[in-house]
């Protein structure tokens, strides 16, 4: 009788596991290795929104050319605020120079001038009168006396030749140009008035041309020629000295 070949079981050694799990370890890393995808792996212009997870992108990820794309348009301007609260008041500010008094002379150079007109019915040839009331006082004076006079009249066909001075009074009357510390009369026109009759004299009456002069102004006076109306129109300047 023939026996049958008894089956055995093989044993398993160490050498057998450490076979295996290199086996394994080596196939773990193959896997590894098939799933590192880089840019040279991706398709140009495949990857899309629905690719990408949301909210996932940082600015940073984006180049600087592209950020500033980033910022929208200019919108349209919102309604006005709130008017905020007053703020705190300001600090008292410095005083203001002194203004101009009528009791004090002008500052040194200042020219000051005004025009008059005096029109009137006479019955005959008559003396009249008008007065400049001068809006300041003058430092010095005002004298028609022969020793430092400072009144005076520019040329005129109607005023008394003694009386003029061009060179105290250049100018005329749309332009007055006294010299410093004069008072000058430029006449700029006359009806009905004797010609070289005009003349003036300090104050409100006629002085003694030796007094002491007025600070407050100046009178003129002249002839006219005849009954009827008569009229004369002219321009006052002062130059402070």
């Amino acid at each position: 009788m023939k026996l049958l070949p008894t089956f055995q079981r093989p044993k398993i050694t160490s050498a057998h596991i450490i076979a295996v799990v290199a086996l394994a370890v080596g196939m773990a890393g193959s896997a590894t290795a098939a799933v590192v995808i880089s840019g040279a792996d991706i398709k140009n212009n495949s990857v899309s929104t629905k690719d990408i997870k949301d909210k996932s992108l940082l600015l940073k990820d984006f180049k600087g050319s592209e950020r500033k794309k980033l910022k929208g348009a200019t919108g349209a301007q919102g309604p006005v605020g709130p008017q905020g609260p007053a703020g705190a008041a300001g600090g008292t500010g410095a005083p203001g120079a002194a203004g101009a008094s009528g009791f004090t002379p002008p500052p040194s150079g200042t020219l000051v001038s005004g025009s008059r007109v005096h029109s009137l019915q006479v019955s005959g040839s008559i003396l009249l009168r008008d007065y400049i009331e001068l809006p300041f006082r003058t430092i010095v004076p005002l004298t028609e006396g022969v020793t430092g006079r400072n009144l005076w009249f520019a040329p005129a066909a109607s005023v008394l030749d003694t009386e003029e001075n061009a060179t105290a009074c250049p100018g005329n009357a749309d332009a007055p140009n006294p010299v410093a510390g004069n008072l000058c009369i430029y006449i700029d026109q006359t009806g009905n008035v004797t010609a070289n009759s005009i003349d003036t004299f300090a104050g409100l009456y006629i002085s003694d041309i030796n007094g002491p002069g007025d600070t407050t102004g100046a009178a003129i006076r002249y002839l006219a020629a005849a009954a009827g109306e008569v009229s004369i129109r002219y321009v006052w300047a002062y130059k402070a000295p």
